[in-house]
């Protein structure tokens, strides 16, 4: 890809890559393939009594899929929870082996697979399948069985992560897709971004997740002087004023909605149109992500504006929530679920690749609008090599002493403008006087 966008005008090196790594819609019919050879093998299983709904989201849903995007389902059981009902753990867990069973006896998927297809994490169990192993043969075959699947061309996606505990997912990239039609600048950002993050390692298990990632975009174009997309608090905030309008949703207590009529956000939105082009904005991401102080500042596409750590921690304490954000390298507030961090998982040892892989497309290459797609798809200039662990305890120890630091400075400053106020006791003396 990098030596045909090298031949190219600069002008036609982003439309060249948007077009090399979006999925056909050859891929797109093949996702959506599985997906209705799942719903129908539940739908004959000893299982079907609950009325299993079977809800893509992720990259297939949220208009940012790409040739290797990964398949994620939640499975929900309309039957036996409503929607503010939370599975278990363990009973997550026996659900998990049901549909697996089911996966190998209907569709012979999970056959073969390694004992550890059920992967049992406590914040969210899944079912990962690696079709590469056990889909494209077996699966092909008893689509042929089915008359209603077009069986012709290669079956070609990845993998799959099946999960059956919450359904946030699915809100999540609701959101993501209506900001991919609300401005192509993002969806562009989003695909050459995320590309060139997971070819340098940056999104892993140990770096951010790409939900934080995507976060991470929203809220730079939120931050643009005029800004390009709108503080997610002010969508909500219409969908409440609109209620005919805009449909509700809660799940576990937390609210979903948000206004997705995009003529109608900006008219409200009415502000100054800005016309930098996305080959001018990356730039500028690199920039204002080289130079953000994470140990100080938040990440919230909520609010959409600039702010601290402690002004935010100070707004969630009165609902009891600051803890989910303390002693986190990265706080990135989930715009929905007020209580989750996307940024925890961020771990220490990630901070100085970070920081150093911005650095050199900063100082060393000096990216800019001209460069910035040859730069992003040059291999030479990836790193896929993991930070070495041994750092991480140096970096999470300094990060969480200057925490520390901070709130003892902050403390002995309240104690000593305390013991200065005159006490009640004083305060009658004096009158007495």
């Amino acid at each position: 890809m990098h030596r045909h966008v090298c031949q190219l005008p600069d002008s036609e090196t982003l439309k060249y890559f948007i077009q090399e790594i979006s999925l056909s819609d050859e891929g797109f019919q093949n996702l959506n393939r599985f997906v209705d050879a799942l719903r129908i093998a539940l739908e004959d299983s000893p299982i079907a009594a609950f009325n299993v709904k079977v809800h893509p989201f992720g990259s297939l849903s949220n208009g940012l899929a790409t040739f290797d995007s990964d398949l994620d389902i939640v499975l929900q059981f309309n039957k036996v929870l409503n929607q503010d009902d939370r599975l278990d753990f363990e009973t997550s867990l026996l659900i998990l082996n049901i549909v697996k069973t089911i996966l190998t006896m209907k569709l012979d998927v999970c056959r073969g697979m390694p004992r550890n297809v059920i992967v049992p994490s406590k914040r969210c169990p899944i079912i990962k399948i690696d079709f590469k192993q056990c889909f494209q043969k077996d699966v092909k075959k008893w689509l042929m069985k089915n008359d209603n699947f077009n069986t012709d061309g290669p079956l070609a996606f990845n993998k799959c992560d099946i999960s059956v505990t919450s359904t946030y997912g699915i809100h999540n990239s609701r959101l993501l897709k209506f900001l991919t039609l609300y401005d192509r600048r993002f969806y562009e950002m989003a695909l050459l971004l995320k590309y060139w993050a997971k070819k340098n390692v940056l999104i892993c298990t140990e770096g951010f997740s790409s939900y934080a990632f995507m976060l991470m975009i929203i809220f730079f174009l939120q931050t643009r002087e005029p800004m390009i997309l709108p503080p997610i608090s002010l969508l909500q905030k219409l969908a409440i004023d609109h209620p005919k309008k805009f449909k509700q949703t809660t799940v576990h207590g937390w609210k979903f909605g948000f206004a997705d009529d995009i003529a109608f956000v900006r008219k409200t939105v009415g502000c100054q149109e800005n016309t930098q082009k996305t080959e001018q904005l990356i730039p500028e991401f690199f920039h204002f992500y080289h130079k953000f102080d994470y140990s100080k500042m938040a990440i919230s596409t909520r609010l959409g504006i600039l702010i601290t750590k402690e002004e935010l921690f100070a707004e969630k304490k009165t609902k009891g929530l600051e803890m989910a954000f303390k002693e986190s390298i990265v706080v990135i507030e989930d715009p929905f679920v007020l209580e989750h961090n996307p940024g925890s998982i961020f771990h220490g040892h990630y901070m100085p690749k970070w920081l150093g892989t911005l650095s050199k497309l900063t100082n060393n290459w000096n990216v800019d609008e001209k460069n910035v797609v040859p730069l992003l798809t040059d291999p030479n200039c990836w790193d896929p090599t993991p930070p070495p662990k041994s750092e991480a305890n140096k970096e999470r120890k300094a990060v969480l002493a200057a925490l520390r630091k901070e709130r003892k400075e902050k403390k002995k400053i309240l104690s000593e403008q305390n013991a200065k106020k005159p006490s009640e006791s004083d305060k009658n003396e004096t009158g007495d006087l």
